[in-house]
């Protein structure tokens, strides 16, 4: 089982951060392997204590578990929970393919810095997706918070499309499933309106072309928004185009999820901050070759990315710079 640390959510999830405690929170989480037993472990620093020490830890999960902390009985605190590819419900049947959700409920997470996971009731196990899918934790797709949610994307090795599939905890195993992307698609879902329902998109490499299915059209419209032709890989690799899906923005007083993309080779940003509603992308060029970007940082809170980028010099020192709105800052970091 991997670990994980440092802040954990993605670009707009059902609770943003992940909340372990009554009030907005970050977190340090961490999921661990013990030994050769193969129990994960999960270690919580909380905000709220100045992330001093260890206050919430539960022994929860397996080898191979992915971790997924999410809410899933819609009490507004996270869950620990880890999804299981395949190896049926007693994880002794190898041959079995279905994917399990296992998650213990925040009501079960003490007050004396432990969590038991094994008192009766606390483990919940629902078999939802398949080994190779992808589960994609904390999204909403019905708007409301009180009800948890699973959800998966998978690529099916017959038709090479996405599938990206949904059910509500309490559903009894009603699901929808919703075709969307190639084989080498990047899904990418999130809020990308004010509806509070997640939008479905991916990103298709081969064409620098992202594809949307809006909540409010009932997923049924696909929307294709083009970017320029550079991002498209080359035969000798060159562009090293990353995706930036942190990247945000606020309209109408609402923030939303955007759609970007950042060329090292020239340092040009390509933003589409209203992917719904407009393909106009904008381009500024900040930062260089070897730089890291920084995305979905905003510095000057007003509810929209700014252009971040971390420069490492050989002499151990450090360039932090952003750029918003034709201003820019750049300052220089001391190695730790």
């Amino acid at each position: 089982m991997p670990t994980v640390t440092g802040e954990l959510h993605r670009s707009q999830p059902r609770s943003s951060p992940v909340n372990f405690t009554e009030y907005p929170r970050f977190f340090m989480p961490a999921n661990t392997p013990q030994s050769s037993t193969a129990i994960g472990h999960f270690t919580v620093r909380l905000s709220s204590r100045n992330w001093a020490g260890v206050q919430l830890q539960a022994d929860f999960g397996g080898l191979g578990d992915i971790p997924i902390p999410a809410d899933y009985d819609g009490d507004g605190l996270t869950d620990f929970a880890v999804y299981q590819p395949g190896g049926g419900p007693n994880r002794d049947d190898p041959s079995d393919t279905r994917g399990f959700w296992r998650w213990c409920s925040s009501s079960y997470f003490s007050t004396q810095d432990a969590t038991d996971c094994t008192q009766a009731g606390a483990i919940h196990a629902i078999d939802f997706g398949r080994r190779d899918s992808l589960p994609l934790p904390g999204l909403n797709f019905d708007g409301d918070s009180s009800t948890g949610e699973f959800e998966v994307y998978r690529k099916d090795p017959i038709t090479k499309r996405g599938h990206f599939s949904w059910r509500n905890v309490n559903s009894g195993g009603t699901y929808r499933d919703v075709t969307l992307g190639s084989w080498s698609a990047v899904p990418l879902p999130g809020l990308y309106d004010s509806d509070n329902k997640t939008d479905l998109v991916v990103y298709n490499r081969h064409s620098a072309a992202f594809e949307i299915l809006s909540s409010a059209q009932n997923y049924s419209t696909d929307l294709v928004r083009q970017f320029d032709s550079k991002f498209i890989p080359t035969p000798r690799g060159a562009g090293g185009v990353l995706l930036l899906y942190r990247m945000t923005s606020s309209i109408g007083g609402q923030s939303r999820a955007a759609l970007a993309l950042w060329a090292p080779s020239d340092g040009t940003w390509s933003t589409l901050w209203d992917p719904l509603n407009s393909s106009a992308v904008k381009s500024c060029s900040w930062g260089q070759e070897m730089d890291q970007p920084l995305a979905g940082a905003d510095f000057n809170v007003d509810g929209r990315s700014d252009m971040a980028v971390l420069r490492n010099n050989s002499g151990g020192s450090a360039v932090f710079g952003t750029r918003r709105r034709g201003h820019q800052v750049v300052a220089a970091l001391k190695a730790q």
